[in-house]
């Protein structure tokens, strides 16, 4: 009859036999190959000493037992190896992956993206530069700016790696060059590779083409050219301020010659006295629908307290050039049209009290008159 220890250690050594088993099937599919010849020794010493208990316990045989106590001996060394490969493993594996997703990461950026040494000669770079230079990401390596570009721009290339890595600090460059007779923008940021004692080791650059926003805001300034050029030619006061914060971006000629420099400062504070937040009669909600999109005109009629003069205002919600809204005021003075007009109500009642007058002395009787 075989006893409760004798029958775990069969089981101990079946699970032993079937786990060696396993290894050697999917020898090409689990693990490392440091990590499977450790488990391979530590598995086989283990049968052995399994193997050993089993037989000492039938009673078949002690032929086992001079051998055990060396397997006893070395069993903790190997587990001791084998813990220490699986964490050396691990930590392989783990830089392994992060390798994997940062390279990932740098293959699928749109950006075009390089690494060099501390001579300027490439080390890397990813997908999207090596087709702008007709090239695999590969060949790149052991390559300079010279290799690729005009004398000219690789000199201007090296010698930004050079002050950047001298410097040791992070530059964001835009530079335009005339290829083919186009115009090119390429906005570039530069950065020094360290080591772990902070010593400048290479650089790293990023760069994209911004050609198509720099045509966009040329486009942009020529347009605010324009705009300033048919606004300075007005006689009356134009400005143009953030609905939100009030600051004024724009003011003409006109307003100048009246309110001097004021870019940049506040509407309530610059055009109105005394005032201690945004005016009563401010028209910003006028302007602007339930959804912030620019309505019709506002038109109204003003007395400014600091210039002293009487307006006929016009304000609309405009879109500015940096995309955001906001109110674009039109004042033409009308000072002296009002100061006619209290002329002409002046002369009217006048006239009208001397009319009064005069019917009603030619109706008192003549009695009276004597």
């Amino acid at each position: 009859m075989i006893n409760l220890v004798t029958f775990f250690d069969i089981v101990n050594f079946l699970a032993l036999l079937s786990a060696l088993i396993v290894l050697l099937v999917f020898w090409k599919r689990t693990l490392n190959t440091d990590l499977k010849f450790v488990l391979f020794v530590l598995l086989i010493l283990l049968i052995f000493h399994s193997s050993s208990n089993v037989l000492q316990w039938s009673g078949i045989t002690l032929v086992l037992d001079p051998f055990e106590d060396y397997t006893e001996l070395m069993e903790p060394l190997w587990w001791g190896f084998f813990l220490y490969v699986f964490l050396r493993d691990t930590a392989t594996r783990d830089v392994y992956e992060n390798k994997n997703k940062y390279k990932t990461l740098f293959e699928n950026l749109p950006q075009k993206i390089f690494q060099k040494d501390v001579n300027s000669v490439f080390v890397s770079c990813n997908e999207n530069y090596a087709k702008d230079l007709n090239i695999k990401s590969d060949e790149i390596i052991g390559k300079t700016d010279f290799h690729f570009y005009s004398k000219d721009i690789a000199e201007k290339y090296r010698a930004d790696d050079k002050r950047i890595m001298e410097s040791g600090r992070t530059e964001d460059i835009e530079e335009m060059y005339i290829i083919d007779g186009n115009e090119i923008w390429v906005n570039s940021v530069k950065t020094p590779i360290k080591d772990e004692d902070g010593k400048v080791i290479g650089i790293q650059g990023i760069f994209w083409d911004i050609t198509e926003r720099k045509k966009v805001e040329k486009a942009f300034h020529k347009s605010y050219e324009i705009f300033s050029t048919i606004m300075d030619s007005l006689d009356a006061i134009v400005y143009v301020a953030d609905m939100e914060t009030y600051e004024i971006l724009f003011v003409n000629n006109y307003t100048r010659d009246i309110f001097g420099d004021v870019l940049g400062k506040t509407c309530w504070k610059t055009f109105s006295v005394d005032q201690s937040g945004p005016c009563d009669f401010c028209t910003n909600y006028k302007l602007v629908d339930t959804n912030g999109e620019p309505v019709d005109i506002c038109s109204w009629e003003h007395y400014n307290d600091n210039a002293k003069h009487w307006y006929s205002i016009r304000d609309r919600a405009i879109r500015w050039i940096d995309g955001r809204i906001v109110r674009l005021e039109i004042a033409f003075d009308i000072t002296k049209q009002k100061e006619d007009e209290l002329e002409r109500t002046r002369l009217l009642r006048i006239t009208c009290l001397s009319v009064v007058l005069v019917t009603r002395q030619k109706n008192l009787p003549k009695k009276h008159l004597s």
